[in-house]
């Protein structure tokens, strides 16, 4: 079977540490949503943001609906891209601007699917599996990318480190500093 990769972007968060929308906010002249834009483009056959409208990209509705955090724009994100075709979904936040180079070449390695240890969000997903991770939602089941993750038995992927992470505007700033 040819595997073909759909990506999406995770940016459909409430970001309430933050105070504004996360998604929009400007980092060394662009939007921290266009850095995840960028990092996922090269690797993906179609990319799809999810949560928020982007003139460029198909969006990708939560399932079972609103709510259920990033596992519910994965599901959803899963479950369009497997009807469309796609084999696999590569999956990042978008607050998440610096990402290791080789990290997202190496979750594509593994078929059977991969995710960071230290960022279950940024992910790689047999789309197979997306029917399932809605049932596990609308079941009330852990809403956790990791616990999922595991109860798939889908691999992490450590050796990478921790991926610097935008929560508030403070973090922002000073990874926007020279010394950040």
């Amino acid at each position: 079977m040819t595997m073909r990769i759909a990506g999406v972007v995770l940016a459909g968060g409430r970001s309430r540490r933050f105070g504004s929308d996360k998604a929009v906010a400007q980092f060394q002249g662009r939007a921290l949503l266009d850095f995840s834009i960028l990092a996922l483009r090269s690797h993906c056959d179609i990319l799809f943001v999810s949560g928020r409208f982007h003139p460029a990209h198909p969006v990708s509705a939560d399932r079972p609906g609103r709510g259920y955090g990033p596992l519910g724009a994965l599901a959803g994100a899963m479950q369009r891209a497997n009807a469309l075709g796609f084999s696999h979904l590569l999956s990042i936040a978008c607050d998440r601007p610096h990402l290791p180079a080789p990290l997202l070449a190496a979750l594509m390695t593994r078929t059977a699917g991969a995710y960071a240890a230290s960022c279950p969000v940024i992910g790689f997903w047999p789309t197979r599996l997306g029917s399932d991770l809605e049932r596990h939602l609308a079941d009330g089941d852990n809403r956790a990318v990791r616990v999922w993750a595991v109860s798939e038995s889908i691999t992490p992927l450590a050796g990478f480190g921790e991926i610097p992470n935008i929560n508030c505007a403070s973090d922002l700033a000073r990874m926007a500093s020279p010394h950040g």
